[in-house]
């Protein structure tokens, strides 16, 4: 009896993973949460008050931190590298924007005034040809407006809504969620600090192919964020002045760290039989 040709196939499949635990019972922590002070309220109540802050018109000259509508063009020789049409700008002393110095010049400015002044493009500009040159500003001011803050009070308080009668019912409710947001950060302080001393403590063979599997979706995962952004891999490694192996290396790292740091968590939930 004459038998059919045999169909062999070859496959190339990755051994699996070899980790062998520390002494992981006797790794301890004792950091605890940081502590939320007085000050830490103040400073959450403040940001409220920004938050629900008005802008008024006033009469006079501007200042630094006033509001100015503002209608400018910026030009370097004969090309224009900034414009815009009545926007409302905040004059922040120090702001390097649209560029450095520009919150400045504003001051003692009134509604209807103009003014032209130069001011050197930052050498860090994205467009090279005309950083470090000067530019040709010219301004026009409509508006000045003043910030007004609420005033800390039960009125304030009522008007955020989730039931509060008062402004303490209000200071209560914001140091208890800083309490919880220190917890929450501690908490993940602790459990990186916990599985960095696994890894640490455990020795490893990893599978070359295995490292290899990982390494292309770290590169996968790279790619995806960088094309969210309209950033392409050669440019994003342009910027950061690595080559394609020098790229490949970094990912391959990568890929071994995350590995270990899975392997060492598998294995402890083996060993503890704990459910994920």
């Amino acid at each position: 009896e004459q038998r059919e040709p045999s169909i062999r196939l070859s496959a190339t499949v990755p051994l699996s993973p070899i980790v062998e635990l520390g002494d992981y019972m006797s790794i301890q922590f004792d950091d605890q949460p940081e502590p939320v002070t007085d000050e830490h309220v103040n400073q959450a109540m403040e940001q409220i008050r920004e938050s629900q802050a008005v802008w008024e018109p006033v009469n006079r000259g501007l200042q630094l931190e006033d509001m100015g509508v503002v209608s400018v063009t910026g030009r370097v020789g004969e090309k224009v590298i900034l414009t815009g049409k009545d926007s409302e700008y905040v004059s922040k002393e120090g702001s390097e924007t649209p560029m450095p110095g520009f919150a400045e010049a504003l001051v003692g400015m009134s509604a209807g005034d103009s003014k032209k002044f130069t001011l050197p493009v930052p050498d860090h500009f994205t467009d090279s040809e005309i950083a470090g040159k000067d530019a040709e500003l010219e301004v026009e001011l409509s508006e000045v407006k003043k910030k007004i803050l609420p005033p800390l009070d039960d009125e304030l308080a009522a008007s955020l809504g989730e039931d509060f009668e008062s402004i303490t019912d209000l200071r209560d409710r914001i140091r208890e969620n800083l309490k919880a947001r220190a917890n929450e950060v501690n908490r993940r302080s602790l459990e990186e600090k916990t599985i960095d001393a696994l890894v640490n403590g455990a020795t490893f063979e990893l599978p070359p192919l295995l490292v290899e599997y990982e390494t292309e979706h770290v590169l996968q995962d790279q790619q995806r964020g960088l094309s969210a952004n309209n950033v392409s891999v050669k440019a994003y490694a342009e910027r950061l002045g690595k080559n394609e192996a020098e790229m490949l290396d970094e990912a391959r790292s990568l890929a071994e760290s995350r590995l270990r740091r899975n392997l060492v968590m598998d294995r402890v939930c083996e060993l503890e039989k704990i459910e994920e």
